[in-house]
């Protein structure tokens, strides 16, 4: 269970990049959306699942958007989702 407004929300798949899973976080502490970030899993099993959030992302002022919604890549590209 985790509870926070920071990082709890999903926010695109689960990536593998050099051993470490990395997971796409929606920052919704100034509402809905309003940022996206990047949590390391440092421990996940049965019993446990504990990440750190190492980067952020708000959307910036040329985008002309209130928030953003996902990140998903393959192995051609990287795909960023906001909205107005």
């Amino acid at each position: 269970l985790l509870i926070d407004a920071r990082s709890a929300r999903q926010a695109g798949a689960i990536v593998r990049r050099a051993n470490t899973l990395l997971r796409p976080v929606q920052n919704c502490t100034d509402g809905y959306g309003s940022g996206l970030g990047i949590a390391e899993i440092t421990k996940l099993n049965r019993e446990e699942f504990s990440q750190i959030v190492i980067a952020q992302l708000k959307p910036a002022p040329r985008w002309n958007a209130s928030g953003v919604h996902t990140l998903n890549s393959t192995s051609r590209m990287e795909v960023i989702d906001y909205f107005a």
